[in-house]
């Protein structure tokens, strides 16, 4: 019989009713599985607790919570814009500059909105300007409003909820600036402004340090700040999974702490004085961070714990952290809706839990090390969930990581920097000559490929299986008295779980909103193969050189990579480019580095365009052309060929068309074929061939393609049109979208409704329903 007395003892007053309070914001926002699941756990808590008043209170907490949550949002509304010039007073250690195009936060004055502004520079000097300025400034200028977009791609980046988590009301494009003029501010009338100038100071002397790993380091971990350059590296780490060393951690505060009690207490300030110091200094920290959330979480959990110390109050570990995750919960409501928020209060809670049965007799290096490991296993379902993939080496290289970084890398870019500032001597290239082998033995990790895992996105109810399954094992291995086969068998159970892609039974078909670009993605159940048919990419024109960006990302970094990662795709069976235009093979290279592709395939007068060579670097191997009849038969589908006849020239009516049919559904790909490409196919190809069920519109549903001959013969039930939002071509053409309403054609479009995609079950009768986005 199982015995269920640590039920009844119950730690931590404070903690039940601010994790009440917590759900009831939460509903606020939104019902889900964990919410419900949440409130469910809360409940069997507290009723073995046996606390009649606590569970009272903490229901009520519920209620009271979703009261707030309320009234925040009822005050926090949006207010339109209606002036055609306004004044903005810049957030100044927000601006960034990539090339021409210049982005910044701010305050518009007359509505007193923080907004989020964007802006082209016109000339060189002005960029220069902008680069170097250190004074409080602020912006007379003319505007366009602009969207704040909501997720355009399936489990794609939200820009409403981010801007919603920063305050942010409003997207403004600059059109024209009319006047720049400084600001005077101080320390006592504008106290964060003040320190805001200050770190925008310090991120400016970050950049004239030499070396790129130590100017990379001292911004991240002195100011929170991630450069246009500093992409390459968050990747590397997050890529092992090690991301939350760095600024979801807070870990870092701590050692600035300590310097500041050793420097403060040497000169002779006495310990009650140097407490009341510590606040500011908590303050100071914050706003040098640029309010990045671990950060937040460390001072505030530090400013708890030493009330509590001086008040005598006896609050738990659990206590403090809850109360901690209250107070910042009345600062940002939002703050558990984001990722940085979960990933730092999940973690924190974990080291909290662990290190509270950890034995006090242990040796440091085992309690660290076990820290770590249960920390790597216990965020993995988090880290499945936002980053689809993970790295078998997480387990271990932050016990060997963080050690080096906290009590070496740190303290040496820190004292660097000050060195720097006060005497102007860069010795950055010494400390490279240390750092340089701790990023290269993190970029050989990274490239060990039977170490990386891409799981994709997990099903919000799996998520709840597998975390629960994760804390009964972590629970029964610090109880004790159960079987070691028997936890085992949950470890295997749990990573068993995470190839659930391997036992999903649907598969899907999207067309992928990538823009004025073509993109499409076909997953077979139970992950047996995969399509991609077109990469997506933009025509660059020609720039000067001040309005290049220094790194550039692509496209493809932004949608599809994680779109495809989501969906657990680590090797592409066939990779299909229907023909040379940018807009459709331009990021084959950044695919072709992401993910193994097996085979390439394209037309004979594709492989040939010179346009198309330069993408074709390290795909010699896996190359292969095709022409009508070429097909790939599986046990879910067939992809079939039925147009070029014969070498083209890797234009528009040479594109690749494809026809895939899973069970009696079918769905025919068209690329970029236009008038002549449509005559040629109906000349050649029998109409039981060409008809289908869905039509992936030719050439961005242009007027060149979808003629009212071939829409007769082909006779869909849908449409599906990638297009740009409000892209220069006018696509779709009315004529087309005409056509399609002449023959009763239901119209799917990237541009209004974002990404379109249907799911299918690989047995028995095949059904679907076409969803989008938006």
């Amino acid at each position: 019989m199982m015995n269920y007395s640590w039920l009844t003892k119950l730690k931590g007053f404070y903690f039940f009713p601010i994790i009440g309070f917590e759900i009831g914001v939460l509903l606020c926002f939104g019902v889900n599985y964990y919410l419900v699941f949440g409130v469910l756990l809360l409940f069997i808590r507290l009723v073995f607790g046996k606390k009649k008043f606590l569970t009272y209170l903490s229901f009520s907490a519920i209620f009271i919570g979703f009261v707030f949550c309320i009234l925040f949002t009822y005050f926090d509304k949006k207010i339109e814009m209606h002036a055609e010039i306004i004044n903005v007073d810049v957030q100044m250690d927000s601006i960034k500059i990539s090339g021409d195009y210049l982005s910044f936060i701010g305050k518009e004055l007359s509505t007193r909105q923080k907004v989020k502004c964007s802006y082209y520079l016109k000339t060189e000097e002005e960029k220069q300007y902008f680069e170097k300025c250190q004074n409080q400034i602020v912006l007379r200028c003319k505007f366009e409003a602009q969207t704040i977009e909501e997720t355009r791609n399936l489990h794609g980046f939200n820009q409403q909820r981010f801007f919603a988590s920063h305050g942010i009301k409003n997207k403004l494009k600059i059109i024209h600036i009319d006047a720049i003029s400084d600001r005077e501010i101080n320390m006592l009338t504008h106290p964060v402004k003040s320190l805001q100038l200050l770190r925008r100071k310090g991120i400016l002397c970050c950049e004239k340090i030499k070396a790129p790993l130590t100017r990379y380091y001292t911004n991240i971990f002195l100011f929170g700040y991630k450069s246009e350059e500093a992409g390459l590296e968050i990747k590397q780490w997050a890529h092992l999974g090690l991301i939350h060393i760095f600024s979801l951690s807070g870990m870092h505060l701590y050692f600035f702490l300590k310097v500041f009690r050793y420097c403060v207490l040497r000169v002779g300030i006495t310990h009650e004085t140097e407490k009341i110091l510590e606040y500011f200094c908590l303050l100071f920290f914050v706003v040098m961070s640029g309010f990045a959330i671990g950060i937040v979480r460390a001072s505030l959990l530090t400013g708890v714990k030493q009330v509590n110390r001086k008040k005598n109050l006896r609050l738990s570990q659990s206590d403090c952290w809850s109360l901690t995750l209250g107070l910042h919960t009345l600062i940002n409501p939002r703050v558990l809706l984001t990722v940085g928020g979960q990933f730092s209060y999940y973690l924190s809670f974990i080291i909290v839990m662990v290190c509270f049965n950890q034995s006090r007799h242990e040796k440091r290096w085992r309690k660290n090390f076990q820290l770590n490991v249960i920390l790597s296993f216990l965020s993995l379902p988090l880290i499945w969930y936002y980053f689809y993939e993970w790295h078998l080496l997480s387990m271990v290289g932050s016990f060997i990581l963080l050690p080096i970084f906290l009590t070496g890398v740190l303290p040496a870019v820190t004292a660097h920097f000050f060195i720097f500032v006060t005497t102007g001597l860069d010795v950055s290239l010494i400390l490279e000559f240390f750092l340089q082998p701790i990023q290269t033995l993190g970029l050989i990790a990274t490239k060990i490929p039977f170490l990386h895992f891409v799981v994709g996105k997990p099903p919000d109810l799996l998520m709840l299986v597998m975390i629960s399954l994760q804390w009964w094992i972590l629970y029964r291995i610090i109880v004790g008295g159960t079987q070691k086969s028997l936890v085992l068998f949950a470890v295997i159970v749990f990573f068993s779980l995470s190839g659930f892609k391997y036992y999903n039974p649907l598969g899907i078909v999207t067309s992928v909103d990538v823009g004025q670009a073509d993109a499409m993605l076909i997953v077979e159940p139970f992950h047996h193969r995969v399509y991609v048919i077109d990469v997506g990419g933009r025509r660059e024109f020609e720039k000067d050189d001040w309005r290049q960006p220094k790194i550039k990302f692509e496209d493809a970094d932004k949608a599809l990579i994680p779109l495809l990662k989501s969906q657990g795709v680590s090797k592409i069976d066939n990779l299909f480019i229907t023909h040379a235009h940018e807009d459709h093979c331009g990021n084959l290279q950044q695919i072709g580095q992401a993910f193994t592709i097996k085979e390439l395939v394209t037309t004979e007068g594709t492989l040939c365009a010179q346009s198309f060579k330069a993408y074709l670097k390290g795909f010699e191997h896996c190359q292969k052309t095709w022409r009508k009849g070429a097909q790939i038969k599986s046990c879910f589908g067939t992809m079939q060929c039925l147009y070029p006849m014969k070498k083209g020239d890797g234009g528009n009516d040479d594109s690749l068309v494809l026809k895939y049919s899973f069970g009696s559904q079918s769905l025919l790909l068209m690329g970029d074929l236009e008038v002549t490409g449509e005559q040629n196919l109906l000349q050649h190809t029998s109409p039981e061939v060409l008809k289908c069920d869905i039509l992936k519109s030719g050439h961005h549903g242009s007027k060149t393609s979808s003629t009212a001959d071939f829409i007769e013969v082909v006779s869909p039930d849908y449409a599906w049109i990638s297009c740009g939002l409000q892209n220069r071509y006018g696509h779709p053409s009315l004529e087309t979208i005409n056509t399609y309403l002449d023959y009763q054609i239901q119209t799917y479009r990237t541009d209004s409704q974002g990404m379109i995609y249907l799911k299918w079950l690989g047995f028995g009768e095949i059904k679907f329903k076409i969803q989008t986005i938006k």
